[in-house]
């Protein structure tokens, strides 16, 4: 992939390069989970294919190469995933489109902690998996971001 070169994410010969971490990240994203789980669910699937892989799964490396991957290399392909998206849809399911072909929307989110007043621990009480009493109230928050 030339993007991450031309963004200078590249890492060189080290098997935690810049495609490694991406393709890491990206399951980790999509899954939810920790690092450790994100590491060792990809080595499975390289040993799986028959690819090397670490003889271990300690996320350390991959966590420290994570913070170098470029955020303009991320954009550029969040762009490209959603122009492609958009552009391969099959003529079949344009019955379901109703004649037209809304734009892919990128979303941001994040989570947001609050004071700890008893009217946002009403208003956003604590997860189930909390003990009472433990963390601050907290809520997410997602923006749309334009493409362009």
């Amino acid at each position: 992939m030339e993007i991450f070169p031309k963004h200078d994410s590249y890492f060189g010969g080290r098997f935690w390069d810049a495609l490694n971490v991406f393709f890491t990240f990206f399951l980790q994203t999509l899954s939810g989970t920790s690092c450790a789980c994100a590491v060792s669910l990809f080595i499975n699937l390289r040993l799986v294919r028959g690819l090397d892989a670490p003889i271990n799964n300690n996320n350390a490396n991959y966590c420290r190469a994570r913070y170098h991957l470029a955020t303009p290399a991320l954009r550029e392909i969040a762009l490209l995933l959603g122009e492609r998206t958009t552009t391969s849809i099959p003529d079949e399911y344009a019955p379901f489109l109703n004649g037209r072909l809304d734009r892919v929307k990128l979303v941001d989110g994040a989570t947001v902690t609050l004071p700890d007043t008893p009217e946002n621990q009403a208003e956003f009480p604590q997860p189930d998996s909390q003990q009472p009493g433990l963390g601050f109230p907290s809520t997410n928050k997602n923006v749309p971001r334009n493409q362009e």
